[in-house]
């Protein structure tokens, strides 16, 4: 098992070295991109409690708040987010728009509806409207959105087309995705699968128990537990890989659990910290706590894990949408796959997209409408 670990380790280096070997440049224009984000009713301030509620804080995206009323906003090349509310069958609805410019400089825009209680899904709702509305920028949106099509957050999705006087041109498309999870139902999804990797480690540990056996100091009582704390921490002396390769690896899928459940870098450090701790006190319950193997399986882990995790995003984003693409991927970082598949397996009633690409006409009479009305 150790040699097979050493060996995926290796293969996902790899990728890690492609990763870096991109450069800068599409970062920096990813980083170039901030959000403006505004209310266009001071009433019903979505966007606002959004913003100090730090919904946007793990991302690698600027965020700036422009204010509670629309009416000064100016369109330039920018990303600008607007929040109203609408009510519908005695229901109040957050209804977002995003405007700015595509690849080609035509005015974009996004339109979508969440539940004005759920401020929760409405953060994360934002984050998934992003995550194809900002390659617009970069490249052909068109393409952008039929690769997205594949995509199995996605529902349904339809294209609608504007007749001119030579052909039939794409003018939109409509789309639903699957509601985003709370942020407590990521909480326990991450803390359940931090379990079964553990389970999964005691269960490695005890089919090898003569092995172990050298390392072992109490007996499993309360007694011994409380022996053990008194103890404190000690370097071990196992071997260079079961110490370095293993426990790295071992970090690295705590970390990449908790990510791809969409924490932000810190608190999936501190999930991978809590996951070693747990198995050094109660994984390895007859052995003293050891002060390599936190080291490793915690520092060790996410900073493997934080690459694995950008390198299957990477790997995703720039290869053709196909079956050998996610294998790939589950290669790379198998955590975020069975999260996505676990996505997947997940039921609701999901909520609907519109994308409509403006012509130089519909772009001024959209300027006029919101210079008089301020919206």
């Amino acid at each position: 098992m150790g040699t097979l670990m050493v060996r995926l380790c290796a293969v996902q280096l790899l990728f890690l070295l492609a990763l870096f070997a991109h450069g800068f440049a599409e970062e920096r224009a990813v980083l170039d991109a901030t959000v403006y984000l505004t209310d266009a009713d001071p009433k019903y301030p979505y966007l606002w409690n959004l913003w100090e509620g730090k919904y946007f804080s793990a991302s690698v995206i600027p965020f700036q708040y422009h204010g509670k009323d629309a009416g000064g906003l100016k369109w330039n090349n920018k990303i600008n987010i607007i929040s109203d509310s609408i009510t519908r069958d005695d229901v109040e609805f957050a209804a977002f728009r995003l405007r700015t410019y595509d690849f080609y400089f035509r005015m974009m825009k996004v339109d979508w509806e969440m539940p004005g209680s759920d401020a929760s899904a409405q953060g994360a709702s934002i984050g998934k409207v992003l995550e194809f509305v900002l390659p617009f920028r970069e490249t052909d949106p068109h393409e952008v959105l039929r690769r997205y099509a594949l995509s199995p957050n996605v529902r349904t999705f339809a294209i609608t087309y504007e007749d001119t006087e030579k052909e039939s041109a794409i003018s939109g498309y409509a789309f639903e995705l699957k509601t985003p999870l709370s942020s407590t139902h990521r909480f326990y999804r991450t803390v359940i699968g931090l379990v079964a990797i553990i389970g999964l480690g005691e269960a490695w540990y005890w089919s090898d128990a003569e092995a172990n056996k050298v390392d072992w100091r109490y007996d499993g009582t309360w007694k011994d537990f409380g022996k053990k704390l008194g103890d404190g921490w000690t370097l071990d002396t196992n071997s260079f890989e079961l110490n370095t390769i293993n426990h790295t690896y071992t970090g690295a899928t705590y970390y990449t659990f908790a990510r791809s459940n969409e924490y932000d870098i810190f608190a999936s450090f501190l999930f991978a910290a809590t996951g070693s701790l747990v198995w050094e006190y109660a994984g390895e319950f007859r052995e003293r706590v050891s002060l390599n193997d936190m080291v490793f399986t915690t520092l060790g882990g996410s900073i493997l894990g934080e690459g694995l995790h950008n390198a299957s995003i990477f790997v995703e984003n720039k290869l053709p949408k196909h079956f050998l693409t996610t294998v790939l991927c589950f290669v790379i970082d198998p955590m975020r796959e069975i999260n996505r598949f676990l996505d997947y397996c997940y039921r609701d009633e999901g909520f609907r997209i519109n994308v409509m690409f403006m012509s130089p006409g519909q772009m001024l009479y959209e300027r006029e409408i919101q210079r008089k009305t301020g919206n």
